[in-house]
């Protein structure tokens, strides 16, 4: 049986394990409702309420004035180049006196003067800007550069005093395998594997008021159907409860479908019959199971049946203007017309955690770049590397800025890094050199225009405002000429840490272990690590 969840495409065994929700039980659900003896709002191993620092820990949380109210994520689905981004070094790679590595880098896509790096920033609005700003020193003291794809930052200086650059490493090259490491901290298989809005979701609707109608964990797909085999695990619940499940939207024409489904079209006029039917049945079938007996399953299905009936909330969020994407041409016809899913989900993402009431803790946007490529990765550049990276970059980051309160501003409407945190994240990097296809083996002329394969080795993520303040606004680890990390963290470390930073205990049985912090020997010890390495507070 095939079927459309929350505007995802869902087969019926998936189908029958989301039961607890309409894309996720969170996405018409009353979300406030306390934890009971039947709800999994306790920790297995402690008896703590999830999520709730333990006694004797709050010394490993962050000072209240950094701890950000909201993160927007922001994942640049198929690898992000750092070569032409954030990560460039113009004395590594060098075409003359580099030996084997001569040419790699920053170096590689210089010379065209149609396609190459100078050609494309010109055409995406580069201007006068040096193609190269100093950014700061990697822990190897080499000076590392913002490339000219990142231009839109570089003319935000207030952004860059509150930006602090992750140099990540993982030894896993294909998105199968990447993404789900990237997004949730686990490998591919582990029971432990939950979509980072799942742990928002479960840690603030347990401490909601009883009155709150509307997710706190959201998930904003683009159109592009391909996208979603890598990243669904964006939603995710692991070891978790099919309750928590964030809500999914899905843009492009799966959004119509969406939006009559969120307004119930297919019972309008007989709704509260309908309703009292099926409430009708579920008790009939709770009471066949016994009322002694706790099945989740059942209790999903009745928490999303509230949901599904109190719909009116979330209906008023998405509406359908904010899901509908314009067409826009990013770079001066360099790659043509395109329905702008980037810019809209930015801006929904936006609305989503500054709403006046019932402000999202958490949105997650899997971003497949104004212009992607044939399996819908906006990033995944293994052909025309250049104008891909550029233009989507450019626009995204364009968008982005856009969106943010320049000093002085005030606009609640737009996101502000003292309260909210924003971060990049990717799967991995591209390799340091190019990728080289034989066109008459390798998909005929498609690969004619060359790009870079997938790079886990290298590769960074970047974050602004929230716990990155001016003192911690840094490059942290290195990159070494070879475009090997010699210093870095790995996505559980960060993702780890990025819980902790947000207020929220990540080691419990559902979430991490202290066994995934190398060198820790408690909880405690595993907090304090990261709090210094990840984020740069101490003591």
């Amino acid at each position: 049986m095939a079927c459309v969840v929350g505007g995802l495409p869902l087969n019926r065994r998936a189908f029958l394990g989301a039961m607890g929700g309409f894309a996720g039980a969170s996405a018409l659900a009353r979300c406030s409702r306390p934890p009971s003896s039947t709800d999994s709002g306790l920790s297995s191993a402690s008896g703590r309420p999830w999520g709730e620092v333990p006694a004797g820990a709050a010394g490993a949380l962050l000072p209240d004035a950094r701890r950000p109210s909201a993160l927007v994520e922001v994942f640049l689905f198929g690898g992000l180049s750092p070569w032409e981004t954030f990560y460039v070094v113009p004395e590594f790679g060098k075409p003359q006196g580099d030996g084997p590595w001569a040419g790699r880098q920053w170096w590689t896509y210089q010379d065209d003067l149609a396609l190459g790096v100078p050609a494309v920033a010109g055409a995406c609005g580069l201007g006068d800007r040096p193609m190269l700003q100093p950014y700061g020193v990697d822990t190897a003291g080499v000076t590392v550069n913002l490339g000219p794809f990142v231009y839109p930052l570089r003319d935000r200086p207030d952004l860059l005093a509150r930006m602090r650059v992750w140099v990540m490493r993982h030894d896993i090259s294909e998105h199968t395998g990447g993404v789900p490491l990237a997004m949730t901290g686990h490998r591919r298989g582990s029971p432990r594997m939950a979509g980072f809005g799942t742990h928002f979701e479960r840690y603030y609707r347990d401490r909601a008021p009883e009155a709150r109608s509307a997710p706190h964990a959201y998930c904003i797909f683009h159109r592009w159907p391909s996208l979603l085999p890598n990243s669904e695990v964006a939603t995710a619940t692991g070891l978790h409860r099919a309750s928590v499940r964030p809500m999914a939207v899905r843009l492009g024409p799966q959004a119509d479908v969406f939006d009559q489904r969120i307004r119930r079209e297919a019972v309008a006029g007989y709704a509260t019959d309908h309703d009292a039917l099926v409430r009708h049945y579920a008790q009939q079938f709770r009471a066949q199971v016994g009322p002694a007996k706790r099945v989740p399953a059942i209790e999903d299905f009745s928490f999303a049946r509230t949901g599904i009936e109190n719909y009116e909330a979330l209906a008023s969020i998405l509406t359908r203007d904010v899901l509908t994407s314009e067409k826009v041409d990013a770079c001066d016809q360099l790659l043509g017309v395109q329905p702008d899913d980037t810019g809209t989900s930015l801006r929904l993402a936006t609305h989503l955690v500054t709403m006046e009431r019932e402000a999202a803790r958490y949105v997650q946007i899997v971003e497949g770049g104004l212009y992607p490529d044939v399996t819908g990765s906006g990033y995944d550049t293994h052909f025309d590397h250049v104008r891909k990276t550029g233009a989507n970059t450019i626009h995204c980051l364009r968008h982005l800025v856009s969106l943010i309160n320049e000093p002085g501003e005030r606009d609640p409407r737009k996101l502000d890094l003292d309260k909210h945190m924003v971060l990049l994240n990717t799967e991995f990097g591209r390799t340091p050199g190019p990728q080289l296809f034989d066109p008459d083996v390798n998909f005929g002329k498609l690969y004619e225009i060359p790009g870079r394969d997938h790079w886990p080795y290298g590769y960074v993520i970047v974050g602004f405002g929230g716990p990155v303040d001016t003192e911690r606004a840094k490059i942290v680890g290195a990159i070494d000429g070879e475009g090997y990390a010699s210093s870095y963290a790995s996505p559980t470390e960060h993702r780890c840490a990025t819980l902790l930073a947000m207020g929220i205990w990540p080691f419990a049985p559902e979430s991490f272990a202290i066994g995934d912090i190398p060198g820790a020997g408690s909880e405690l010890d595993a907090a304090m690590m990261l709090r210094e390495k990840i984020f740069g507070y101490r003591g």
